[in-house]
Protein backbone atom coordinates (compact mmCIF):
# COMPACT_ATOMS: atom_id res chain seq x y z
CA UNK A 1 0.00 0.00 0.00
CA UNK A 2 1.30 3.37 -1.02
CA UNK A 3 0.99 6.41 1.24
CA UNK A 4 0.35 9.80 -0.28
CA UNK A 5 2.43 12.70 0.84
CA UNK A 6 0.60 15.87 1.64
CA UNK A 7 1.76 19.45 1.32
CA UNK A 8 2.85 21.94 -1.29
CA UNK A 9 5.82 21.92 -3.55
CA UNK A 10 8.30 24.76 -3.48
CA UNK A 11 7.10 25.88 -6.91
CA UNK A 12 3.50 26.11 -5.71
CA UNK A 13 4.50 28.16 -2.67
CA UNK A 14 6.58 30.56 -4.79
CA UNK A 15 3.73 31.07 -7.26
CA UNK A 16 1.29 31.79 -4.40
CA UNK A 17 3.71 34.29 -2.83
CA UNK A 18 4.22 35.99 -6.21
CA UNK A 19 0.45 36.32 -6.74
CA UNK A 20 -0.03 37.79 -3.26
CA UNK A 21 2.84 40.23 -3.92
CA UNK A 22 1.29 41.42 -7.18
CA UNK A 23 -2.10 41.93 -5.55
CA UNK A 24 -0.51 43.84 -2.66
CA UNK A 25 1.46 46.06 -5.07
CA UNK A 26 -1.77 47.15 -6.72
CA UNK A 27 -3.84 47.31 -3.54
CA UNK A 28 -1.64 49.25 -1.11
CA UNK A 29 -1.65 52.59 -2.95
CA UNK A 30 -5.43 52.34 -3.28
CA UNK A 31 -5.72 51.49 0.41
CA UNK A 32 -3.69 54.55 1.41
CA UNK A 33 -5.87 56.77 -0.79
CA UNK A 34 -9.00 55.19 0.67
CA UNK A 35 -7.81 55.79 4.25
CA UNK A 36 -7.04 59.47 3.51
CA UNK A 37 -10.54 59.94 2.08
CA UNK A 38 -12.06 58.24 5.12
CA UNK A 39 -10.20 60.67 7.41
CA UNK A 40 -11.34 63.67 5.34
CA UNK A 41 -14.94 62.42 5.44
CA UNK A 42 -14.65 61.93 9.20
CA UNK A 43 -13.50 65.51 9.75
CA UNK A 44 -16.28 66.80 7.48
CA UNK A 45 -18.79 64.74 9.45
CA UNK A 46 -17.53 66.25 12.72
CA UNK A 47 -18.00 69.79 11.34
CA UNK A 48 -21.48 68.94 10.10
CA UNK A 49 -22.39 67.29 13.41
CA UNK A 50 -21.25 70.32 15.42
CA UNK A 51 -23.28 72.69 13.27
CA UNK A 52 -26.39 70.53 13.59
CA UNK A 53 -25.84 70.23 17.35
CA UNK A 54 -25.55 74.02 17.61
CA UNK A 55 -28.76 74.57 15.67
CA UNK A 56 -30.63 71.88 17.60
CA UNK A 57 -29.46 73.28 20.95
CA UNK A 58 -30.56 76.80 19.96
CA UNK A 59 -34.04 75.51 19.16
CA UNK A 60 -34.25 73.18 22.19
CA UNK A 61 -32.96 75.68 24.75
CA UNK A 62 -34.60 78.68 23.05
CA UNK A 63 -31.27 80.52 23.27
CA UNK A 64 -28.64 81.89 20.91
CA UNK A 65 -25.83 79.42 20.13
CA UNK A 66 -22.48 79.99 18.42
CA UNK A 67 -20.34 77.61 16.40
CA UNK A 68 -16.86 79.02 15.88
CA UNK A 69 -13.14 78.38 15.61
CA UNK A 70 -11.73 77.78 19.09
CA UNK A 71 -8.98 79.75 20.80
CA UNK A 72 -5.83 77.96 22.02
CA UNK A 73 -7.48 76.82 25.26
CA UNK A 74 -10.75 75.83 23.52
CA UNK A 75 -12.69 78.00 25.96
CA UNK A 76 -13.82 80.81 23.64
CA UNK A 77 -14.16 81.78 20.00
CA UNK A 78 -11.07 82.85 18.08
CA UNK A 79 -11.18 85.43 15.32
CA UNK A 80 -9.65 83.01 12.82
CA UNK A 81 -10.57 81.35 9.54
CA UNK A 82 -8.36 78.36 10.43
CA UNK A 83 -10.85 76.10 12.21
CA UNK A 84 -8.41 73.19 12.22
CA UNK A 85 -5.58 74.85 14.19
CA UNK A 86 -7.31 74.65 17.60
CA UNK A 87 -10.52 72.92 16.60
CA UNK A 88 -13.96 74.46 16.99
CA UNK A 89 -16.63 74.72 19.63
CA UNK A 90 -20.35 75.15 20.20
CA UNK A 91 -21.37 77.53 22.98
CA UNK A 92 -24.24 79.62 24.34
CA UNK A 93 -24.37 83.34 23.58
CA UNK A 94 -27.34 84.73 25.50
CA UNK A 95 -26.30 88.39 25.25
CA UNK A 96 -25.76 88.23 21.45
CA UNK A 97 -22.23 89.67 21.61
CA UNK A 98 -20.74 86.87 19.43
CA UNK A 99 -18.70 85.60 22.38
CA UNK A 100 -19.22 82.49 24.48
CA UNK A 101 -20.95 83.26 27.77
CA UNK A 102 -19.38 82.31 31.09
CA UNK A 103 -20.16 78.78 32.19
CA UNK A 104 -22.72 78.34 34.96
CA UNK A 105 -24.18 75.29 36.66
CA UNK A 106 -27.43 75.90 34.77
CA UNK A 107 -25.71 76.48 31.42
CA UNK A 108 -22.32 74.78 31.16
CA UNK A 109 -20.30 76.38 28.38
CA UNK A 110 -18.93 75.41 25.90
CA UNK A 111 -21.58 72.88 24.97
CA UNK A 112 -19.29 70.91 22.68
CA UNK A 113 -15.59 71.01 21.79
CA UNK A 114 -13.93 69.42 18.77
CA UNK A 115 -10.16 69.12 19.02
CA UNK A 116 -7.62 70.39 16.55
CA UNK A 117 -7.26 68.68 13.18
CA UNK A 118 -4.01 66.90 12.28
CA UNK A 119 -2.65 69.13 9.51
CA UNK A 120 -0.98 66.14 7.83
CA UNK A 121 -4.47 64.98 6.82
CA UNK A 122 -6.55 68.09 6.18
CA UNK A 123 -7.09 71.78 6.69
CA UNK A 124 -10.40 73.23 7.87
CA UNK A 125 -11.29 76.80 6.91
CA UNK A 126 -14.42 78.71 7.81
CA UNK A 127 -15.64 82.20 8.59
CA UNK A 128 -13.63 84.27 11.06
CA UNK A 129 -16.81 85.43 12.78
CA UNK A 130 -18.86 82.86 14.70
CA UNK A 131 -21.84 81.21 13.05
CA UNK A 132 -24.76 82.30 15.24
CA UNK A 133 -28.00 80.32 15.46
CA UNK A 134 -31.08 82.11 16.78
CA UNK A 135 -33.62 80.34 19.01
CA UNK A 136 -35.67 79.74 15.84
CA UNK A 137 -32.79 77.73 14.33
CA UNK A 138 -32.15 80.39 11.70
CA UNK A 139 -28.96 82.36 11.32
CA UNK A 140 -28.92 86.02 12.33
CA UNK A 141 -31.12 88.12 10.02
CA UNK A 142 -29.24 89.26 6.94
CA UNK A 143 -26.67 86.47 7.16
CA UNK A 144 -25.54 84.91 3.94
CA UNK A 145 -24.85 81.21 3.52
CA UNK A 146 -21.85 80.21 5.64
CA UNK A 147 -19.36 77.65 4.34
CA UNK A 148 -16.72 75.57 6.10
CA UNK A 149 -14.27 73.72 3.82
CA UNK A 150 -12.33 70.58 4.68
CA UNK A 151 -9.47 69.98 2.24
CA UNK A 152 -7.10 67.02 2.26
CA UNK A 153 -3.42 67.95 2.26
CA UNK A 154 -2.36 65.37 -0.36
CA UNK A 155 -1.93 66.08 -4.06
CA UNK A 156 -5.21 66.05 -5.95
CA UNK A 157 -7.40 66.29 -2.81
CA UNK A 158 -10.77 67.91 -3.27
CA UNK A 159 -12.42 70.29 -0.83
CA UNK A 160 -15.53 69.08 0.95
CA UNK A 161 -17.86 71.92 1.90
CA UNK A 162 -20.36 72.07 4.73
CA UNK A 163 -22.82 74.92 4.24
CA UNK A 164 -25.32 76.58 6.52
CA UNK A 165 -28.14 78.43 4.79
CA UNK A 166 -29.72 81.54 6.30
CA UNK A 167 -32.62 79.29 7.31
CA UNK A 168 -30.22 77.21 9.43
CA UNK A 169 -30.28 74.19 7.12
CA UNK A 170 -26.93 72.36 7.38
CA UNK A 171 -25.76 70.51 4.30
CA UNK A 172 -22.54 68.52 3.99
CA UNK A 173 -20.59 66.76 1.24
CA UNK A 174 -18.85 63.38 1.14
CA UNK A 175 -16.27 61.76 -1.11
Amino acid sequence: MQTRQRGFTLAEVLVAVAVVGIIAAYGLPNLASFLRKVKENSITGAVESSLRAGRNEAIKANRGVLVCAANTTASACANSTNWGANGWLVCYDLDADNACDASTSALPNPIRIEGKVDSTFASVTGPAAPIRFLPTGNLVAGSATQTISVTGTWAGATALNVTVAATGLVKGARL
